[in-house]
């Protein structure tokens, strides 16, 4: 958290804090917790488990394969314009390769 604030404040960027303090005035500080509470769990916990189920069976290939299918509907949302269409050609042709590696086709 204190990294991700340094760096909004270098970019002169305060969304993070904008958006505590709007939960903080709506619901109060224990909601804050349990938000924290959760994605600590969840991000940080259980991602770790899982990433120790996929070593346990499988290579590490299948860890980083994981990892760049997340980033896949993140990076089209937030693309605009005339940029879309060949960065969606490429997701497509970065799928349909990572289903010959995985020897899916």
């Amino acid at each position: 958290m204190p990294v991700i604030l340094s760096i909004q404040n270098k970019n002169n960027n305060h969304k993070l804090i904008f958006q505590l303090y709007d939960i903080y005035n709506q619901s109060g500080f224990g909601l804050i917790i349990l938000i924290f509470c959760f994605a600590l769990f969840f991000m940080g916990g259980l991602t770790g488990i899982l990433e120790s189920f996929i070593l346990d069976k499988l290579t590490p290939n299948y860890v980083i394969i994981f990892n760049q299918l997340g980033q896949i509907p993140s990076d089209l949302t937030s693309i605009k314009g005339y940029k879309f269409w060949p960065i969606l050609f490429i997701v497509t042709l970065q799928i349909f390769s990572l289903l010959l590696f995985l020897e899916i086709f």
